[in-house]
């Protein structure tokens, strides 16, 4: 019995080699472009960020906070937008006491879109989404936004 001679057996294997090659470098080039758009977008977001800032208005309310969570159950807050960046997509994370437990609720909020962002300077009112009805003594507000997500604020109460 015969084998392969050495001259087939690398004619075949370097046919195999650039037929695997065909497929994997393309893949793999892709790959590499959309991992180095992906970096760089993020980066540039991150640096866009640094700027960002904002604060409740502690003249309105109570420390910029008001809520009633009794009839009406509203959670609004009023912010200052302090920073050199445009935001928008507010939320609020909420801490509230209940019969001596402590809950985390997360509400959106209506008002500032990408469309329409709080400008640098500009001040304005969020108002929350309460899909549920809100018992307790409230403990804390965080405001965050879907621009920055880095950055929030927080206020105890």
């Amino acid at each position: 019995m015969r084998g392969v001679s050495p001259i087939v057996a690398f004619v075949i294997l370097v046919v195999l080699i650039f037929s695997i090659a065909t497929f994997v470098v393309p893949w793999a080039l892709n790959l590499a472009r959309e991992t180095a758009i992906q970096t760089q977008n993020r980066t540039e977001g991150m640096l866009e960020c640094q700027d960002a800032a904002y604060s409740f208005d502690p003249e309105w309310g109570v420390h910029g906070i008001k809520w009633d969570f009794g009839v009406n159950d509203t959670l609004e807050a009023k912010i200052v937008n302090s920073g050199l960046v445009s935001l928008w997509g507010f939320s609020f994370e909420i801490e509230i006491e209940q019969d001596g437990e402590i809950s985390i609720k997360h509400f959106g909020s209506s008002g500032f879109t990408q469309d329409r962002p709080l400008k640098p300077g500009e001040s304005g009112i969020i108002r929350a989404n309460l899909t549920e009805d809100v018992n307790g003594t409230l403990k804390s507000v965080k405001v965050l936004n879907s621009r920055c997500p880095q950055v929030w604020i927080s206020q105890s109460i």
